[in-house]
């Protein structure tokens, strides 16, 4: 049965957006925001089609009544003649807005990154002109943002994903590669056959997570450690503080069928080798976060459960934990049918949950209510 929940349309892609010639239809990856007045806003990847496509560019739009209805969508990130698709996403910290945001060459599939900051004081009605920022400094590789967290001594750290080509790309099957226990066994496995799906960029580069320290204002960033011990990939970190003062980060393991998770008890500067956890995954993002009352929310897809395998991502489901990770003793669905995608999460001064995410990559849809007593 799924728990009583207030449906709204944020950006219907069936109909679209019409702009300056283009019919916006794309709705992927959305990130929700309350700014420091109580408006929401949600940023999504959009275009005229799929993605990563040429055409890919960051839409923006505002909720100032908590949700119930959401203005015309604008572009906030365009496409860059140069440096390629734009996305980017928002969050607040200390009455300021800021977005970090960047672009990507479609054809380099999500593997090669440019990246840019920009801040707002006026509830991001208006934005600072863009800055360049180096995220990852390691040569021949490149990042994108995970999610980030703030730390009890008020220090942040941004989880990312970290690309890096191969040198001899791995050949065969995904299914295979998601059972390998390192890069010599991946290496040495026999090519894909004819019926078999390409592992596609999870062979061509290594993804790995790592972890870096920003600045006040997010322009310059300090790597930490890491995790790279998944042939197959580790993406699409989240990031949390415990209460004892571990760093856990929770992430996507390409055809694993479970998320995987690593712990540092230095504030990132080294991890655990990565381990798969017992909650199920489809090869999909999650949304990890503290709740206003102390407890931990994980807002996921909870199908999948079998190594080899990608899963459904036809439920959504809201998780608390009360014992920090330790088990999840609310399990919550929120809405099933469809494809359900990247979840992300916002909680109102009034306590009111709110979850935006993207249902079959044609609309952004926004998810409100309260928590069970």
């Amino acid at each position: 049965m799924l728990y009583p929940t207030e449906l709204t349309m944020i950006f219907d892609g069936e109909d679209g957006w019409l702009h300056d010639g283009v019919r916006y239809r794309l709705a992927c990856a959305p990130g929700l925001t309350v700014c420091p007045n109580g408006d929401l806003l949600c940023t999504w990847l959009s275009g005229s089609g799929g993605e990563p496509a040429v055409d890919n560019c960051s839409l923006i739009s505002r909720s100032v009544d908590g949700g119930k209805t959401w203005s015309e969508p604008e572009i906030f990130v365009p496409v860059d003649p140069v440096l390629g698709c734009g996305s980017g996403f928002t969050f607040e910290k200390d009455g300021r807005l800021f977005a970090l945001y960047g672009y990507f060459p479609a054809a380099e599939e999500y593997t090669k990154w440019y990246w840019f900051q920009k801040e707002s004081r006026d509830n991001g009605h208006t934005w600072s002109q863009g800055r360049p920022i180096v995220l990852w400094q390691k040569e021949g590789e490149s990042a994108s943002f995970g999610g980030i967290t703030r730390l009890a001594d008020g220090s942040w750290r941004c989880a990312v994903q970290v690309f890096r080509p191969r040198e001899y790309p791995l050949t065969a099957s995904p299914m295979r590669l998601a059972l390998a226990r390192d890069e010599q066994e991946a290496a040495g496995m026999p090519p894909r056959g004819d019926q078999e799906p390409d592992a596609e960029k999870f062979g061509r580069c290594l993804h790995s997570c790592g972890v870096v320290s920003p600045n006040e204002d997010f322009t310059a960033f300090t790597m930490l450690g890491g995790v790279s011990n998944r042939p197959l990939g580790l993406l699409e970190p989240n990031i949390l503080e415990l209460k004892d003062g571990r760093l856990v980060m929770l992430m996507r393991a390409e055809w694993g069928g479970f998320l995987w998770r690593s712990d540092s008890t230095d504030g990132g500067k080294t991890w655990c080798p990565a381990y798969e956890t017992d909650i199920p995954n489809p090869s999909a993002l999650i949304c990890l976060t503290r709740l206003p009352d102390g407890r931990i929310a994980l807002v996921h897809n909870p199908t999948g459960g079998v190594r080899g395998q990608r899963g459904p991502r036809s439920l959504l489901s809201f998780w608390i934990s009360e014992d920090e990770l330790q088990s999840f003793s609310v399990k919550l669905d929120l809405v099933a049918g469809g494809y359900l995608s990247y979840p992300s999460v916002s909680v109102a001064d009034d306590g009111k949950i709110l979850v935006a995410y993207d249902h079959d990559r044609k609309s952004v849809r926004l998810l409100s209510f309260y928590l069970p007593d």
